[in-house]
């Protein structure tokens, strides 16, 4: 599996250049993006990671894996956007088939049949599932199996808290309904990662909630762990809204006791994987693919994107049913990159007519119309 790759001295190399070279990340991201998520320079990232688990699961032989890494890595100087690079993995990841069968010419029939046969069967029917969930269950999942949303959670107490921000009519201010107790996997790697990133989305969410931060708020300090960035936001909303002490104290305790919890150690991406059959979804057949007589890195591209985004499961799954996959979390580690300043309580609290800024500028005139009366009274001796 993609474990067999992540440790190469090429593609740790590539990883180094992903984390700290612009010019991987002036990247178009239409065709790819999720609105649930904040996306950026991670982006190269996870793209590259689906790359290699799309050739784990496809290419049996590894023999071909260092020209195919050379090849990949060109797509990313050469292309403008992530679902332009996309594509092109698709498309090596299909002349990488036809090299494995010694095809000299894909567009004969029996021989495009080979390839999207093989494809098929590698990444669709004997394929994965996956859902990306917080590392700190790590431990739970691989003891007792997976059993979505039976783990150590603060449920009753955000419900308790949304009644709170109810009082002071922010509706749904954390947007879970945590009676549902299913939990939902895709089959896109890419997303697959951030579901992770960002688990539990609901928590993310709640502290990034714009109807009520206002559109100001930074997205990607979530990302980056800025807690007291969040928590100064969180409390300035609380003070503006006339909260209760009693009811400061509950959200601000609930707010730490969760961070605290999902930052008992560093953070992983973690990936639960299950086999696409397990789930009981209906795949689309292969004979789809078949009949197309569209051209075969098209039909490949259209076999090979995601098709499932949110697959509702709410059943246990069994321990020898299920594998995990960890690997670290990406760092942005540009040295040039702009630190962006918080703004002042003075920048906040003015409005349109800049009626802060002439306030100011009222005060200052006033301070020195004093110091300019008192020098005139001391020289006449009043």
């Amino acid at each position: 599996m993609i474990e067999d790759f992540l440790y190469r001295k090429d593609v740790l190399d590539f990883l180094q250049e992903l984390k700290t070279n612009d010019r991987y990340f002036d990247k178009k991201l239409e065709g790819i993006q999720n609105p649930n998520f904040y996306m950026s320079q991670e982006a190269s990232l996870y793209l590259f990671y689906d790359a290699l688990w799309k050739f784990s699961l496809i290419i049996p032989d590894h023999s071909y894996v260092t020209e195919y890494i050379e090849q990949v890595e060109k797509l990313y100087r050469k292309l403008d956007s992530f679902n332009q690079i996309r594509e092109g993995i698709h498309k090596l990841l299909a002349t990488t088939v036809s090299k494995y069968f010694k095809i000299e010419n894909v567009e004969e029939k029996e021989s495009r049949e080979k390839i999207l046969s093989h494809i098929y069967e590698k990444y669709i029917q004997e394929g994965y599932f996956i859902h990306g969930f917080h590392s700190h269950y790590i431990d739970a999942i691989t003891k007792e199996g997976f059993i979505p949303e039976q783990y150590e959670n603060y449920y009753d107490r955000f419900q308790k808290a949304n009644s709170i921000f109810a009082k002071y009519n922010m509706i749904h201010m954390i947007p879970k309904n945590f009676q549902n107790k299913n939990v939902y996997f895709t089959d896109d790697f890419f997303m697959g990662c951030y579901f992770s990133l960002y688990a539990p989305s609901f928590f993310y969410q709640f502290f990034v909630n714009e109807d009520y931060f206002g559109k100001r708020i930074r997205k990607d300090c979530y990302l980056k762990d800025n807690y007291d960035y969040l928590l100064q936001h969180l409390k300035r909303l609380m003070s503006d809204s006339f909260f209760s002490e009693e009811d400061k104290k509950f959200i601000l305790e609930l707010v730490e006791d969760e961070w605290n919890l999902l930052h008992k150690e560093e953070s992983k991406v973690s990936l639960l994987l299950v086999k696409r059959k397990e789930l009981g979804t209906r795949e689309i057949p292969i004979e789809d693919f078949l009949q197309d007589e569209s051209d075969l890195f098209e039909v490949v591209d259209r076999m090979l994107s995601p098709k499932y985004t949110n697959i509702s499961y709410g059943e246990k799954i069994e321990i020898e049913q299920l594998e995990i996959l960890s690997f670290e979390k990406y760092t942005y580690q540009n040295q040039k990159e702009k630190v962006v300043e918080e703004p002042s309580i003075v920048e906040d609290l003015s409005n349109e007519n800049g009626s802060v800024t002439i306030l100011l500028a009222l005060g200052s005139l006033l301070i020195s119309l004093g110091v300019l009366l008192s020098i005139f009274f001391t020289i006449r001796g009043l």
